[in-house]
């Protein structure tokens, strides 16, 4: 396999004397760390032991094509897999199935460090903002109440701001009492949504 070291290496490729990228200096830096590596390859399916040939002179052949069509052979941030990518750094994704995956574990990553009252507070602001677009495509709202109802949901949302970082500084103690009074003014600004909405809807 093409080693850690083989691809930070690659991160830094130098242009040769026609400003081209080489891999040259590269693979010249590390022929023995590439070739304890790939013991084996192949060739239109067949397969071949790296002392079958002069090797690293081809791997030097092969990426030097690729670099210059700008291809680099990178490995997947989520399963590992081989594969050629646009990208030479930078984190990097195989297909639509990993980028799929990772976008989830981002997502229970993000949750999974959000506080009980952060996560009331997500689930209120969707809930109302879903509400609000489909009163306003709908026309249930008139124009003057979507923008009264869009204000409220500012307010929800700086609210929420203000508490989070106050919250951030306070000791565990401390927490456990502005986490009571953090909840009650997000369940309240939820219950006056509620009242304002069906004050607005029309008949």
């Amino acid at each position: 396999m093409l080693s850690s070291i083989f691809f930070e290496t690659q991160k830094h490729l130098s242009l040769n004397d026609r400003h081209k990228l080489s891999s040259y200096e590269m693979l010249k830096l590390y022929d023995t760390e590439i070739s304890g590596h790939l013991h084996y390859f192949y060739i239109d399916n067949c397969p071949y032991m790296a002392t079958d040939f002069d090797f690293i002179s081809l791997l030097w052949y092969y990426l030097d094509e690729l670099y210059n069509v700008n291809l680099f052979p990178r490995s997947c941030m989520n399963c590992g897999r081989l594969f050629l990518s646009g990208k030479k750094h930078g984190d990097v994704l195989c297909s639509a199935e990993c980028r799929k995956k990772k976008k989830s574990q981002n997502t229970m990553t993000y949750y999974g460090n959000l506080s009980e009252n952060e996560v009331l507070f997500t689930k209120i602001y969707r809930k109302w903002k879903q509400r609000i677009d489909r009163a306003e495509e709908n026309r249930t709202v008139s124009e003057k109440g979507i923008k009264q109802l869009r204000q409220e949901l500012r307010e929800l949302t700086e609210i929420n701001r203000t508490r989070a970082n106050e919250r951030k500084k306070r000791n565990v103690l401390d927490c456990v009492s502005f986490d009571k009074l953090y909840y009650d003014v997000l369940t309240s600004k939820d219950k006056s949504l509620y009242t304002l909405f069906n004050s607005l809807k029309r008949k």
